[in-house]
């Protein structure tokens, strides 16, 4: 094996990995892209609206309820087919404030220790669904991996419905890091009590994602 000396590091603590800044102990947020939305002024073009998503998009792993919050500006590009049609709302110049406050306090990502008890907390809105998966230590709770996607169902979701699409993705997080001791907090009283066994999943829609949840915990 040849390595190319230039495109090579050794012995650094910290440097810039696929975006990030990559130590020990943690996965950090690259400051420029975190600066390049805080610098930001509001959008007014169809073409800076895909810009700001876009760097949402590198950003996401470290943004609880990304897909919420950046919901307002893809609303901004639907129908906008010419740049006439382009209207950037109150409610996505909400959003925006919003996000450059959120962000201005961007949580470090943690790397989980072997035999690390893990708590999965799962988030669900009209249009989203989050996970977060976090640790605790010196009494402070640290994130370990987020998740969060758009509904796009292909029928009338319930709440109930929407909590197990949560559940599931983030037992699917957790069975890919090989995660072996998991505690999940939840919204919805069915769904804890149908997954701790204590209530019998009567509709058939529950009895599938239920069944779901059991062997993705096998």
């Amino acid at each position: 094996m040849k390595l190319n000396p230039s495109k090579c590091s050794f012995g650094f603590k910290e440097g810039k990995f696929l975006g990030h800044l990559v130590s020990k102990q943690d996965i950090k947020a690259n400051p420029d892209k975190v600066r390049a939305i805080q610098e930001m002024r509001s959008p007014k073009t169809k073409k800076e609206v895909q810009s700001l998503n876009g760097r949402l998009a590198a950003l996401h792993r470290f943004l609880s309820k990304s897909a919420e919050r950046s919901l307002p500006f893809f609303k901004t590009l639907k129908g906008c087919l010419q740049k006439k049609d382009f209207e950037w709302s109150e409610e996505a110049e909400q959003a925006f404030k919003a996000l450059k406050e959120y962000i201005s306090s961007i949580p470090a990502v943690v790397a989980p220790l072997p035999d690390e008890k893990l708590f999965l907390y799962l988030a669900i809105g009209r249009e989203a669904v989050s996970t977060a998966m976090v640790v605790e230590r010196g009494g402070c709770q640290l994130p370990v991996y987020f998740i969060t996607y758009a509904l796009r169902l292909n029928f009338k979701s319930t709440n109930n419905e929407a909590e197990y699409e949560a559940l599931l993705a983030g037992l699917r997080a957790a069975l890919t890091m090989k995660v072996e001791h998991l505690t999940v907090y939840v919204d919805s009283l069915l769904v804890a009590n149908q997954v701790n066994g204590q209530y019998e999943a009567k509709e058939c829609t529950m009895q599938q994602y239920l069944a779901k949840d059991r062997f993705l915990k096998q």
